[in-house]
């Protein structure tokens, strides 16, 4: 398969293995007029404007984020609009044509800062009052391969981002583990309990900062699967 491009977004809000760049509400006729009326629908219905990019029209600002690896999710991004929703995982589709289009639709879209991380390489879009701030690295091996790391390393003054993104990693991970006991798996088969501990301390990082309704939640859930830890046991003999 190769290494994936791996897609990640801190603002308006963070995202986990996506972005989503929505387009400014009084230019959503001229950008769909310009730019939509012609391209071809997924098989999910959305609007297919390149390989990596979809457009998503959201009447209540929930957008589907499609797992390419994982679950499919729903996430609430507050404001309806025209979103451009940005794919990860994926081999292909960041080279020249991706940043001219990024480019020239820059004009259209509210303020997002998002990445693209391929192996060592990461580029950073730093879309701000119509106008696209690209710069690019080859340094990801300083931070262990790890995105996270990355923003602990950048935006240290802003823990949020952080939170943002365990929380956002977590509730993917959440989907998974509920899809897996719907199928008769079970998400103890591929995680140690010292992996959901380390989820744990992570979200609790900043115990300064004051936790929302979701991080309550996933702390908690975090709390249960280590209390509720189910070890992998050998179909073939019962043993562990």
């Amino acid at each position: 398969m190769g290494t994936l491009n791996e897609v990640y977004q801190l603002k308006p809000r963070p995202v986990y293995g996506a972005a989503f760049l929505r387009i400014k509400t009084k230019y959503e006729k001229t950008f769909s007029e310009k730019y939509l009326s012609e391209k071809p629908k997924t098989y999910a219905g959305h609007l297919a404007i390149m390989e990596n990019v979809v457009g998503e029209i959201s009447s209540d600002g929930n957008v589907l984020k499609f797992g390419q690896y994982q679950e499919d999710r729903i996430i609430d991004l507050k404001k309806p609009g025209i979103y451009l929703h940005i794919q990860s995982m994926n081999k292909h589709g960041f080279g020249d044509d991706f940043m001219e289009l990024i480019n020239q639709y820059a004009f259209y879209l509210e303020d997002h800062l998002f990445f693209v991380v391929w192996d060592d390489y990461i580029q950073h879009f730093d879309i701000q009052s119509g106008k696209l701030n690209y710069k690019h690295s080859r340094d990801m091996s300083e931070y262990d391969f790890k995105f996270e790391n990355y923003i602990l390393a950048h935006y240290s003054a802003e823990p949020q981002f952080y939170i943002g993104y365990m929380t956002d990693f977590l509730a993917d991970l959440k989907v998974e583990a509920d899809y897996m006991l719907q199928t008769g798996g079970d998400l103890d088969d591929y995680y140690e309990p010292e992996e959901y501990q380390e989820y744990l301390e992570k979200m609790q990082r900043f115990p300064e900062m004051e936790q929302t309704k979701e991080e309550v939640e996933l702390i908690d859930w975090l709390k249960e699967k280590i209390a509720n830890y189910k070890p992998f046991k050998n179909e073939s003999n019962g043993q562990e």
